[in-house]
């Protein structure tokens, strides 16, 4: 037997035997080391962190298209602009109100009025009446008022006077 044959078949018997050996430490290391510790780790990410993150990101999201319909009037949807309207024409429309006044951090607003309103259509809207001695009606509209001014303002063709009117018009002992 040639020497050289019998060398380069125990070169290559070691070097089968050392790359099967390195594959399977390759296996041991990495499929069930690192990728099943990967698999761990996303498992606990996706179960206590990114739940948590897409719950605070709807919370935020909630939070921040009521601001958006909040600070922006024109944004109101068509449902929303017919609902106004018709809360102006269960109040005999503008005509009919004399001064109307809101606060900007208030749950009130005030309404002076030549003509009686009609109560049950108001409560429709969702109003609670506080007070109401003719002329003088406070409504609670569960919501902030300023931003149903400016909504009432926007869409109703509100005249420009009754916004401006209510500082003088508002001096009752009750109200």
């Amino acid at each position: 037997m040639n020497p050289f044959i019998g060398i380069i078949s125990w070169f290559s018997a070691k070097f089968r035997a050392i790359s099967r050996a390195f594959n399977f430490f390759w296996w041991i290391v990495y499929d069930n080391g690192i990728l099943r510790f990967q698999n761990y780790v996303k498992g606990i990410w996706n179960k206590y962190v990114w739940v948590h993150i897409t719950y605070v990101r709807d919370i935020i999201k909630a939070k921040l298209s009521f601001l958006a319909w909040k600070a922006f009037p024109s944004r109101a949807s068509m449902e929303e602009v017919e609902k106004y309207q018709l809360f102006v024409e269960a109040m005999g429309g503008w005509a009919n109100v004399l001064a109307c006044s809101c606060s900007a951090r208030s749950w009130h607003f005030k309404i002076l009025h030549n003509f009686l309103i009609d109560s049950e259509k108001i409560e429709q809207f969702g109003m609670e009446i506080l007070f109401w001695e003719w002329p003088y009606l406070k409504l609670v509209p569960r919501t902030y008022s300023k931003w149903i001014f400016k909504r009432l303002k926007r869409f109703t063709d509100m005249p420009i006077g009754i916004h401006i009117r209510y500082k003088k018009s508002f001096y009752h002992p009750n109200y």
